[in-house]
This record gives C-alpha cells, sequence and structure tokens, in this order.
C-alpha cells in the first residue's frame, strides 16, 4: 500500500519532504506549508498514522526506502530538501545514508540515535502494560488529553482536536511498534561519506540521549552545521521538540536560511 501524501504547490520547481514526528500526523507541518509556499511541499503520513492508518508500521530503515520512493515519483529530478523531526528526523538519516543522491539540503531535528536512559523500559512487554493500563483506558477522553497537554506542553493547545485525533487511533500494537522503531535506530556506518549540507537541531532541554545524538551526527558529518534550540533555557521543557508548531516564525526562518546557504538566525 502506498503511504498518503498531502502536496502543496506542486507548481513550483524546488521541492521540500516534510516527515513528521511519532504519533502525530502530517498536519503538523501545516505552518509550515503555508508558510513555504515558493516550494513544492510534499507531505506525506507515515504508516499507522494519519491516513497512512492501516498501513503497518515499518523500521525506519524501511520507512526511509519509502521517502526515497516518494522523492523518485514525485519531486522534479529526483532530488528535493528533506526536514524530518523525532521520528521523521530518523528516518531523514537512514534516507541520508540510503540514498543521499536523492537529498539536496537536509534538516535533522531532535533524532534519537544512542540508547536512552533506562532502556529495561522500552522492553515490549512492558511498553505494552503501560499502554493498556496508562492509556488505553483514557484515549477517548479529550479532557485527558488536554490536562496531558498541558502538562507536557510540547504541542501548543490550538492543536488538541489534532492530537486527540491522532492518539485515538492508537493500538497496542501500533504503540509497541511505534516505540520499538523509535529506540531501536542508532546512528548508522557510512555518514562519513554523505556530502550533502545537514541542518542537526536539538532542545536545550531536551533528553540528553538526543542532545548527545545531535553532537555525535554532526561529528560524523562532513558538511553538518549543529545549532541548540532555546539555548537561553527559556521556553517550558518539551516546547523545543516540536518547535515548527511552537516557534514556527523562528523555524520558518532557520530552515528558509539553510535552504538558501544563508546565515541562520539567532535562536
Amino acid at each position: 500500500m502506498d503511504l498518503f501524501i498531502n502536496e502543496h504547490h506542486p507548481e513550483c520547481p524546488s521541492s521540500i519532504v516534510f516527515i513528521h514526528g511519532g504519533g502525530i500526523g502530517s498536519w503538523m507541518w501545516d505552518p509550515q506549508v503555508a508558510y513555504f509556499s515558493d516550494h513544492h511541499c510534499i507531505v506525506p503520513d507515515l504508516p499507522a498514522h494519519g491516513k497512512s492508518i492501516n498501513i503497518p508500521l515499518k523500521s525506519v530503515p524501511d520507512m526511509a526506502e519509502m521517502i526515497a520512493e516518494i522523492i523518485r515519483k514525485k519531486a522534479p529530478d529526483n532530488k528535493a530538501h528533506v526536514v524530518g523531526l523525532s521520528l521523521g528526523a530518523q528516518i531523514t538519516v537512514a534516507l541520508l545514508r540510503l540514498a543521499p543522491e536523492l537529498v539536496d539540503h537536509a534538516m535533522v531535528s531532535s533524532a534519537l540515535l544512542r540508547e536512552p536512559p533506562l532502556k529495561w523500559m522500552y522492553d515490549p512487554g512492558f511498553i505494552r502494560f503501560l499502554f493498556r493500563w496508562g492509556f488505553e483506558p483514557f484515549k477517548n477522553s479529550k479532557r485527558f488529553m488536554e490536562l496531558n497537554m498541558r502538562l507536557k506542553p510540547t504541542v501548543p493547545m490550538k492543536y488538541l482536536d489534532n492530537v486527540f485525533e491522532d492518539n485515538r487511533r492508537y493500538t497496542v500494537d501500533t504503540f509497541t511498534a511505534l516505540m520499538a522503531a523509535n529506540q531501536g535506530f542508532p546512528l548508522p556506518p557510512g555518514l562519513e561519506n554523505v556530502k550533502n549540507p545537514v541542518l542537526v537541531c536539538a532542545g536545550e532541554k531536551e533528553l540528553r540521549a538526543i542532545k548527545q545524538s545531535a553532537a555525535d551526527l554532526a561529528a560524523v558529518l562532513p558538511n553538518a552545521k549543529a545549532i541548540i534550540v532555546d539555548p537561553q533555557g527559556k521556553l517550558p521543557m518539551g516546547c523545543e521538540h516540536a518547535w515548527n508548531l511552537n516557534l514556527p516564525d523562528l523555524f520558518n526562518r532557520t530552515l528558509r536560511a539553510w535552504l538558501n546557504d544563508q546565515p541562520l538566525p539567532e535562536m
């Protein structure tokens, strides 16, 4: 089955592929699609997400192959800028290793490429237990989702309906597969041969493993630049992870500057 793809501004000669994070649909790129009206924006729903909900979740390298096929089919001259966040960032890294010739500039934001702390918590049996007792009984409660979003402000409250609809589609199998894919993708070998310009981002208050992953990735890629989002630490914890939604103006200006090989705005 083919992934569902939202396409915007197909008349434009330059394409950007936006790859969303785990547990959230392609709608998360709406502020970027509106801003980059001068680019052909290709925004797929990953397997088990959004309108690709009935496609079984794949491994990160398998999903990178799916993105590669989309670029071959949709992008002019079989080449596109690629932007990924969280799970989408891991897929972007895998794509750079798999088919760097398909990528012009890349932006990799909050990719986990190291073993997370408390690895035992990501055992499939424990994840299934947590889902059945800590999430499944409440996933159809919008009030529960609202409280959860207020306690952990990763996504702005104006997107409550979107987040609620995404989460209520979850099953224990989907959630377990998602966690396995996200936690099981180490830094792949061979990236030292990838010459593409890559902007590597991580939030000031994110997990140490994510910040270390950003440093690892920037160190191995020969044409990479690393930035820390919210270096002054003024944002509530979690906001800098989905900074395309919480800081859309800064994200958009940063991405445009990167794609145009211009100086990046101050964080």
